[in-house]
């Protein structure tokens, strides 16, 4: 089977993942901690998607939070 590939087909994809790019953009901002839950609602709606979080500033102890 030859794989079919039409060069609007993919300049319509790149769009569209521009537009992503875009609205993503707008949120970013380095630093940002505000979306930290966001994990846990996705893992709600996609429990088998792969999620990972790198955290690169020390984060405090759990005996704060004892407290």
């Amino acid at each position: 089977m030859q794989a079919f590939y039409e060069s609007t087909s993919f300049e319509q994809y790149v769009a569209v993942n521009q537009c992503f790019a875009d609205a993503t953009v707008s949120t970013y901002a380095e630093n940002n901690y505000h979306l930290m839950l966001l994990p846990a609602m996705l893992r709600a709606r996609f429990p088998r998607a792969p999620i990972g979080f790198f955290m690169h500033v020390a984060f405090p102890s759990s005996e704060i939070f004892r407290r």
